[in-house]
């Protein structure tokens, strides 16, 4: 090479490529451009929008100029690693797909889609331009595409806040950067992006008052108006739990959450979370929230202690919420940091005397860290636990153990983490040689343990490969929702979403029934239905707890308010009711609702009822339970 060819470079690692600063700055521009592309479809909603989006563009734009001169000047290049991982694009595709039906059913989503694209713009920006700024490689593929969608699936902030969302993308981003620990010999992110930057700013917004910012409660009421929604999450869901073996988290959480409702309704004849034994909003977090496997356990019985938590840290999340008169739709998001950083204490749970026996990812050679996996082949008693290894199968796993050992056999000085050599021919038969000792006569696809070590007996019997026990767990997972859906633990048709039920429990004055019942009246009445407004204002007459429990010092002057309200609205008995509390007089009058009141006591916590006819509007009474309707459909 001559003198003007200047010093080689040195070679980056495998699948990264070189930019100059000026290839980078305008793959960020791409991005940036993108994102101004769409500014005009955002002023179309609300200026703020606008303005928002040509803010985080300026920004993006002069830290991109900024880094292209220091590190032009510094001739120092940019790395870029092109990495379409299929974690990343297939849970983009089950979120999509819950979106795109959620939408179908829920306009607002439809007309958020391009804030959410332009959100995904300025990850991917922000992203390239974090790592780059600190010397590392930028990557360039589906990532930033699920933590965006993640966001989004729980929690948007208004058009006129839209500055924030923004800022908890980045926050998401900047986090997963900077906040790393070393696990399982590797440097690695503590906390799942999305959920860690949804808890913090839920936290703050908690703290300060202030979720009237966002549009989180109407995100997770609105996620149960499309119809059969827990089974279209628990279609999507599937081909990553196949892929990644998840499932058992799921599965955990959702039979945990669930287990308790059941309890809890066999204690107090009510419901815990009122119209469902696991809200929607939950269920989805159960599948595509709390899941990502790279902050999660490795171990299998690490997984299912991990989806269990998760299920109890939404139940003590809501009840703390509630108790503090709070927003409740906030309970599936704040236990996941906490899991997040017990991961690695849950998996050495997982290997303790007490657990290890149940742990139906174990055997002999325990493949979860190379560390303590060579160390077990040296003989050490501390055998560390089990962890599921991956897509690629038991197998794999055995031969590369075999290999370190083999490797060290040659070289004992060798440090544990070494990276062994690709073993020859020689090498290739004496470790079929080696693992044939134990069982001369077995078939050659037979599981085989090595000399030396002593598999540990597990009360689940033998251990099925990965892909075959991803597998078992999703045909257990699809036995518990069968079985939920068919009992009413998931569905449409949930006896609590409707009043007839709450009518019941409060009569019979089970726990906190009259205090659910008015407050789903009072909604009832601010959609126009007489008859709730007339409904409530009987209660809080008739039921002075119910009174104390919403702040009224006077029931009397508040029941005249709703009977104001009622008799406005046309609904005869509620115009009498005020009349005689006005004269101190009673009782009071009650009668069912009208044919103009249907439409939206029916709507139960579902979208608004399409048929509005007569005879199917009464039809729908008698399923619910309404009394002297089922003679009326005819």
């Amino acid at each position: 090479m001559s003198a003007a060819a200047g010093p080689a470079r040195p070679p980056l690692p495998g699948g990264q490529r070189s930019l100059s600063p000026a290839a980078g700055g305008a793959l960020v521009a791409g991005f940036v451009l993108a994102l101004v592309a769409c500014v005009p479809a955002a002023a179309g909603r609300h200026p703020a929008l606008a303005a928002s989006l040509l803010a985080a563009a300026a920004l993006l734009a002069t830290w991109s100029a900024g880094l292209c001169l220091s590190t032009g000047l510094r001739g120092r290049r940019l790395a870029l690693e092109i990495d379409p991982r299929p974690q990343h694009y297939v849970q983009a595709c089950a979120q999509a797909s819950v979106f795109l039906y959620w939408g179908w059913h829920w306009p607002p989503v439809r007309d958020a889609a391009v804030l959410i694209a332009a959100q995904v713009l300025f990850a991917y920006a922000f992203d390239l331009l974090l790592a780059w700024s600190r010397s590392e490689a930028g990557r360039l593929g589906f990532g930033p595409v699920p933590v965006v969608f993640s966001i989004n699936l729980f929690l948007w902030f208004a058009d006129d806040r839209f500055h924030l969302q923004l800022l908890l993308v980045a926050f998401a981003f900047a986090a997963k950067a900077l906040i790393r620990w070393e696990r399982d010999g590797r440097r690695t992110h503590v906390f799942n992006p999305a959920a860690f930057a949804l808890a913090v700013f839920g936290a703050a917004l908690l703290a300060t008052g202030t979720s009237d910012l966002t549009r989180g409660q109407d995100i997770a009421v609105s996620q149960f108006f499309p119809p059969h929604m827990y089974l279209w999450i628990f279609l999507v869901a599937l081909p990553g739990q196949y892929l990644f073996g998840v499932t058992s988290m799921t599965l955990a959480a959702v039979a945990a959450t669930w287990l308790f409702g059941l309890a809890w309704f066999t204690a107090t004849g009510v419901y815990y979370f009122y119209d469902a034994y696991i809200p929607v909003a939950v269920f989805l977090g159960m599948h595509l929230l709390f899941t990502d496997p790279s902050t999660a356990p490795r171990t299998a019985a690490g997984r299912l202690l991990f989806g269990a938590l998760y299920g109890a840290g939404v139940v003590a999340g809501y009840a703390l919420l509630a108790g503090a008169g709070l927003p409740t739709f906030y309970d599936k998001l704040l236990p996941v940091p906490l899991l997040n950083l017990s991961a690695g204490l849950l998996d050495r749970l997982a290997g303790s005397r007490a657990l290890r026996r149940l742990d139906p990812a174990g055997s002999g050679v325990l493949a979860s860290a190379g560390r303590s996996t060579v160390a077990g082949w040296a003989g050490r008693r501390a055998r560390p636990p089990a962890a599921d290894p991956g897509p690629a199968g038991g197998a794999e796993v055995a031969a590369g153990a075999s290999r370190g050992f083999l490797a060290r056999q040659s070289s004992p000085s060798a440090p544990l983490d070494a990276q062994p050599t690709r073993p020859g021919v020689c090498t290739v038969l004496r470790r079929g040689f080696l693992a044939r000792q134990s069982s001369p006569l077995a078939p050659l696809g037979a599981q085989r343990t090595l000399p030396g070590v002593v598999p540990r007996r597990r009360l689940l019997g033998r251990v099925p490969a990965p892909r075959r026990r991803h597998l078992a767990y999703m045909a257990a997972w699809a036995a518990v929702f069968a079985v939920m859906s068919a009992t009413g633990g998931v569905g449409d048709r949930h006896p609590g979403q409707w009043l007839p039920f709450w009518q019941a429990a409060c009569a019979g004055d089970r726990p906190g029934a009259c205090r659910y019942l008015a407050a789903r009246l009072s909604g009832h009445c601010a959609a126009g239905s007489g008859w709730a407004c007339n409904e409530i204002g009987v209660l809080l007459l008739t039921r002075p707890a119910v009174a104390a429990a919403a702040g009224e010092a006077d029931p009397r002057a508040a029941s005249a308010a709703w009977f104001d309200q009622g008799c406005s609205l046309g609904f005869g008995p509620a115009c009498g009711n005020l009349g005689r509390i006005a004269g101190a007089s009673g009782p009071f009058d009650r009668a069912p609702p009208g044919l103009d009141d249907w439409p939206v006591v029916l709507r139960g916590s579902k979208g608004p009822v399409a048929d509005l006819g007569p005879a199917a509007l009464l039809a729908r009474a008698c399923r619910q339970g309404w009394p002297d309707t089922c003679g009326s459909a005819d």
